[in-house]
């Protein structure tokens, strides 16, 4: 398989995992924001800020390994660009947690020192 090729499938399941999380953390912040029970609550449940903390890190861990595999100009731009912009969903949803206290302030301190 050409490098290409290896390149645009972690792309393409970079882009899905994006897609689902985009898709979960839309219900997540609905639901939050409406305050009414819907039949969503599943989904919300599935879709913890914890958990999508988590997530977020592995998208950032994810996008740092395809930035140190490109070789190309395009796809470095591109690695470039999913990398800084999986790290400020990472930190944004880090400090949400810490500020609904869902992650204790010792672990943020950790996480950003």
């Amino acid at each position: 398989m050409g490098f290409i090729k290896k390149v645009s499938v972690k792309i393409a399941a970079i882009i899905n995992v994006l897609k689902v999380f985009g898709q979960k953390l839309w219900v997540y912040l609905q639901t939050l924001l409406s305050g009414k029970d819907s039949k969503r609550n599943n989904d919300l449940k599935e879709c913890s800020l914890v958990t999508l903390v988590e997530k977020a890190r592995i998208e950032w861990e994810q996008s740092k390994v395809l930035f140190n595999e490109a070789k190309e100009p395009d796809l470095i731009d591109h690695a470039i660009y999913a990398m800084e912009a999986a790290e400020k969903k990472y930190m944004y949803l880090l400090k949400l947690a810490q500020d609904e206290k869902v992650v204790h302030k010792d672990y943020y301190y950790f996480l950003n020192n």
